[in-house]
């Protein structure tokens, strides 16, 4: 679907992008992992870096079609509804928005919305988005997992080695090895 933004400022068709997933992992867990900006590599694979920059700002970091890129993006939280608002600047006006609510007891549904005006296969793109959504899956229902069983081990006698902490940038997992279901 797409749109004219002159409105904007901007010339040429802005195209929405748009997928919705459940996710096997509580709301308030899910929002509390993807809120937080320094996640963002994890579940983007061209992303290397993401810091708050302070208010809504966020310095980035990607590799994009082998060019390190660097640049500032903003980042909206809505606590009492659980979304995120981000964007950066630049020649596609990238723009995006998530939502979670409740689907179930530990179950949540995930709707990932992005607005680009940019020249490019709309099949390409929504692939891209749905691949993107898996990988936030798989690292968020693991990282989340992970946590809870460090949290959860009982303490009894010295301290052991903690294993690695995982690797910023997780691997894509494989199709079928992820805790997401679509509706």
């Amino acid at each position: 679907m797409g749109f004219r933004v002159g409105d904007a400022g901007y010339a040429g068709v802005r195209t929405d992008y748009r997928h919705t997933a459940t996710i096997e992992m509580s709301a308030d867990d899910l929002f509390a992992y993807l809120r937080e900006p320094r996640n963002l590599p994890r579940y983007f694979p061209q992303m290397t870096q993401a810091e708050p920059g302070g208010g809504d700002a966020v310095h980035v970091e990607a590799e994009v079609h082998g060019e390190h890129v660097e640049g500032e993006a903003w980042l909206k939280v809505d606590e009492d509804n659980r979304s995120l608002r981000w964007g950066a600047q630049g020649p596609h006006d990238y723009q995006g928005e998530l939502s979670i609510e409740e689907a179930g007891p530990a179950t949540s549904s995930l709707t990932v919305t992005l607005h680009s005006v940019r020249d490019a296969d709309d099949g390409e793109v929504q692939r891209g988005l749905e691949g993107t959504v898996a990988a936030l899956a798989h690292t968020a229902t693991s990282s989340t997992t992970t946590s809870r069983c460090r949290r959860s081990r009982p303490s009894t006698g010295p301290p052991s080695r903690s294993p690695p902490a995982p690797s910023p940038r997780s691997p894509r997992p494989p199709p079928g090895d992820y805790r997401l279901r679509r509706p």
